[in-house]
């Protein structure tokens, strides 16, 4: 990744990558090195991880899928951050088809679409001759108003 930094000119400035800048990356670990951190802390399932000058940005879910964030020092020190509520995995969800099969028992027919984002499934489909949006728990299967 290259971080960008903003140098003064003479007649303006001038925007350079800083990982040409000479000393300005202090990060001696490794992308390997760093998971391996990661893992040893306790987070084995990685979302995400970002190497920056002097840390690398890890994003994780913990067992029971709340989702973290992490800095992974150039010392090899793994920091706790933010932190964010439970997040569903795909063993949570209700499937595809139990959310088409509530639709139909609601009286809705000729679904055109089923959209599943991180907590809800989003259906396009037809009742009374006329086209409906419905939205769903993910989780639960529930319709959410």
């Amino acid at each position: 990744m290259f971080k960008k930094a903003l140098l003064p000119a003479a007649m303006g400035a001038m925007l350079l990558p800083s990982i040409a800048l000479a000393g300005h990356d202090d990060m001696k670990m490794s992308m390997t090195q760093a998971i391996q951190k990661v893992n040893d802390a306790g987070y084995s399932k990685i979302h995400e991880i970002e190497r920056h000058s002097d840390y690398y940005h890890v994003k994780v879910y913990d067992q029971n899928c709340h989702k973290h964030h992490l800095k992974v020092l150039s010392n090899g020190t793994v920091e706790k951050g933010q932190s964010h509520e439970r997040h569903p995995t795909s063993y949570d969800r209700v499937s595809a088809l139990t959310i088409a099969n509530n639709v139909k028992a609601m009286g809705y027919s000729n679904i055109k679409e089923i959209d599943l984002d991180d907590t809800h499934y989003r259906v396009k489909a037809m009742k009374d001759g006329h086209s409906h949006r419905l939205k769903f728990d993910a989780i639960s299967g529930k319709q959410v108003k």
